[in-house]
């Protein structure tokens, strides 16, 4: 993950341990893990757990039906998945052999979710914002811009989550962040 990098080289230039660190960051997942599931599980037996039981119903109830009746192999989805190993892995060779290569394997691994109808106007300006600025200011326009960019991400998530604790502790629903 990006911000437990960032953490480590922020100990790096600090000279903070780096097994402590990295105990801390294990530390703050289990207990993250703990706290997650004693909220979720408070949260079920309060409210009753039949919005949110879809979560984890596909999953297990997929399995179900392959344990009771197996299939034969489909070879198309395994076709298809080596299809995916091979192209992830060539993307990944030409993002890292050349700099001026546009496609990232992440991009490829995630342009099939829900999500990205979501975000995908997002992402189509923030390219072209960073292409223009790269294209005709340089490094010296895009350290600056890069700063003001991510000042807005930043503001967007802490825009949004103030409105979800005021959601919280005003019991009623509040606007919702995500487009």
């Amino acid at each position: 993950m990006r911000h437990q990098i960032e953490a480590m080289k922020l100990g790096t230039v600090t000279r903070t341990s780096q097994r402590g660190l990295a105990g801390a960051m294990t530390l703050a997942a289990a207990v993250a893990l703990v706290v997650g599931w004693g909220i979720m599980l408070d949260a079920f037996f309060r409210y009753g757990g039949e919005p949110w039981a879809g979560k984890g119903r596909e999953t297990f109830s997929r399995l179900q039906s392959w344990l009771i009746s197996p299939l034969e192999t489909n070879w198309y989805s395994v076709a298809a998945m080596a299809w995916g190993a091979a192209f992830t892995v060539f993307l990944t060779w030409m993002r890292t052999r050349y700099a001026w290569w546009p496609f990232h394997p992440a991009g490829f691994a995630v342009s099939g979710s829900w999500s990205m109808a979501l975000f995908a106007p997002s992402i189509l300006v923030s390219w072209l914002a960073k292409t223009l600025i790269l294209r005709y200011g340089g490094m010296t326009a895009f350290a600056p811009a890069s700063t003001l960019f991510m000042g807005l991400i930043l503001g967007e998530f802490v825009g949004g989550t103030a409105w979800g604790l005021s959601g919280i502790l005003m019991h009623r629903r509040m606007y919702n962040f995500l487009p």
